[in-house]
């Protein structure tokens, strides 16, 4: 869920002083305790991030959130026979080859709303018809998650004596406490935690205050339904391969990351996810590939009155952190892709909506590979 919010940052770009140094205070045994059980679960993924998160934040209103789950369970049994498809009309490309190689391509989103259920014929249809549903990984494995959980506890603490006020600048965190405070979240239980724990979780604290469910994301109800049917699963990328990107996120990157967070851009931040699903519901090309290649970025930074230093020096770190989370993560997507169109396969192929838009995405990489990938919807 990156399109769009990155614009957020523009405050970031002058808050890029050396990260905060000096002693952390000490933590009591029972504090670093609370804080194993407050985050054991916490997320990988974006879809796992967000789960883990919500069900932290959920914690002092657990009866509550309970009886409202179990209603809108009730109330989606009895009537999902009544229910018409939705309308939504996600991205949506397909690309063949002459050996009748097939691969209908859609981008994601890792957490919806109940309006989008049932799914249109034009996606169910693409799953019927194809061999095996390819994704980034299978968020659904029960096994491959607790792998990764361990493997998470293992790297998202500092050693004892070590806390996140060592690595990101005071103000920075201050902003980012309040604007927690503003959503009725509290961080006090995460100063151990690594800056790429708190990039996560404060994306998905956003997320809290919507509507979005990670429970109704398209990638977990498509793996439901291609299990069903015996589809052949395919994993772009593992879950810890996936756990070892959140974490080679270097301090700069976080902090800059971290900094769009302040109390007084709560509305605005939750504006903006409702503004990306809608733009996700309605296929909106140009919404997600407004940012992807960094240069709008600076011109609007240079518009704002951010001086050509500090705007550059933004726009570098950004470009880092795009490198790591998509462009080479779609260059490796994009041979799998083009492997199985070779292979002759037929695939329904769904990833992040990020991955196929801009000029360094999935669909432009098909085209200078000479493949001519055909937009089918919207």
């Amino acid at each position: 869920m990156r399109s769009k919010r990155i614009l957020s940052l523009l405050a970031a770009a002058v808050m890029l002083g050396s990260c905060a140094s000096g002693e952390s205070s000490s933590q009591t045994e029972s504090s670093a305790a609370d804080t194993t059980a407050a985050v054991t679960t916490a997320a990988v993924t974006s879809a796992a991030a967000a789960s883990a998160a919500q069900s932290e934040a959920e914690v002092t209103t657990t009866s509550v959130t309970e009886t409202h789950e179990t209603e809108e369970a009730s109330e989606a049994e009895t009537s999902e026979t009544e229910k018409q498809p939705s309308d939504i009309t996600p991205l949506m490309w397909e690309a063949e080859t002459e050996n009748g190689g097939r691969v209908v391509m859609m981008g994601t989103m890792h957490a919806l709303k109940e309006e989008c259920y049932p799914l249109p014929e034009s996606i169910t249809a693409a799953l019927e018809n194809a061999d095996a549903l390819a994704v980034e990984c299978d968020v659904t494995d029960t096994a491959s998650t607790v792998a990764v959980q361990m493997a998470q506890l293992q790297n998202m603490y500092y050693p004892a004596g070590e806390s996140i006020e060592d690595h990101i600048s005071a103000e920075v965190l201050k902003g980012v406490s309040d604007f927690a405070k503003a959503c009725s979240f509290d961080l006090s239980l995460y100063r151990r935690c690594k800056p790429w724990v708190y990039v996560s979780l404060l994306e998905t604290i956003v997320m809290m205050q919507t509507d979005l469910r990670i429970d109704l994301g398209i990638d977990s109800k498509l793996l439901e339904s291609a299990k069903e049917a015996g589809k052949k699963i395919v994993e772009l990328e593992t879950a810890e391969e996936q756990l070892e990107l959140f974490m080679s996120l270097d301090d700069e990157i976080c902090e800059v990351l971290m900094s769009s967070y302040t109390g007084d851009q709560k509305e605005r931040l939750v504006g903006q996810m409702e503004d990306m699903y809608t733009a996700w519901c309605s296929g909106d090309y140009d919404f997600f590939a407004a940012d992807a290649d960094g240069t709008e970025l600076l011109q609007q930074l240079r518009d704002e009155g951010v001086d050509e230093e500090s705007a550059e020096k933004f726009t570098e770190i950004f470009g880092r952190y795009s490198e790591i989370m998509l462009y080479s993560r779609n260059k490796v997507m994009t041979e799998k892709l083009e492997q199985m169109l070779e292979n002759g396969e037929n695939v329904f192929f769904c990833v992040g909506t990020d991955h196929f838009c801009g000029s360094k995405g999935i669909i432009e990489l098909l085209r200078a590979d000479g493949y001519q990938p055909k937009q089918i919807q919207p």
